[in-house]
């Protein structure tokens, strides 16, 4: 699998900060010169543990995200390549497409040589969907229209129960990893977080995902009646 990551993300570049890895020679210089603070920038998240910004760069949109180190103590020691959280996102990511899950695979990442001094473990730099801003609005429009929560439910439902029949566990399932669109498969993203089995999913983990996702629908204002209808057989 190693293989078919290093075969995919086949162009590679070392700065003084950074090892980058790119599927194409115009995304490895973009990425580089987005380190170096180029390109129009808006910050769509920003938290303890992660960071998200929407780039404009050279007519080209880019979603990157950066993992911060959420524990320095964790510096403390060596972590081999495969366990740092950007290398990881973009394993398991190509790990799920490959099973035929509608995935977005990130176009580059990178890895900074010493997390200590920029706090970061580094980061992914993703193609930026227009469907990424529609979100809101889609979900305020679900909560007056039973009719498309309803299709919106389906869709979410019927992609995680293939999920886990499949044996994948993705542990935050909150209604917003889910890139819904209307009339057509929803993607995954933010896939830092999977394990992999070799049977389907026991029940218990099943219901950790349901429970996730009724919480974070709950917080989009979905109505409780209509919740219960949907999550009463399944927790």
């Amino acid at each position: 699998m190693e293989k078919n990551l290093k075969n995919l993300y086949i162009h590679q570049k070392a700065t003084a900060e950074a090892h980058l890895w790119a599927r194409s020679p115009g995304v490895l210089t973009h990425l580089e010169n987005i380190l170096y603070g180029a390109g129009q920038r808006v910050c769509l998240k920003a938290g303890r543990i992660h960071r998200a910004e929407k780039i404009l760069l050279e007519d080209k949109l880019y979603f990157l995200k950066i993992f911060y180190v959420k524990n320095l103590a964790k510096l403390l020691f060596k972590y081999p390549l495969k366990y740092r959280p950007p290398f990881k996102a973009v394993f398991n990511a190509l790990l799920v497409s490959e099973r035929g899950f509608p995935v977005i695979l990130p176009l580059g990442f990178f890895i900074f040589k010493n997390p200590y001094r920029q706090k970061a473990w580094g980061g992914l730099l993703s193609p930026y969907y227009l469907e990424f801003e529609t979100l809101p609005a889609l979900w305020d429009k679900a909560r007056q229209e039973r009719n498309l929560f309803e299709s919106l439910m389906q869709d979410i439902l019927k992609l995680l129960q293939k999920l886990h029949e499949a044996g994948l566990y993705i542990r935050d399932t909150k209604v917003n990893n889910f890139l819904v669109r209307p009339g057509e498969e929803p993607l995954l993203f933010d896939l830092d977080q999977v394990k992999f089995f070799r049977r389907p999913l026991p029940q218990k983990l099943r219901l950790k995902n349901y429970q996730v996702l009724r919480r974070t629908l709950r917080r989009q204002g979905i109505p409780e009646e209509w919740l219960k209808v949907w999550f009463e057989k399944l927790l």
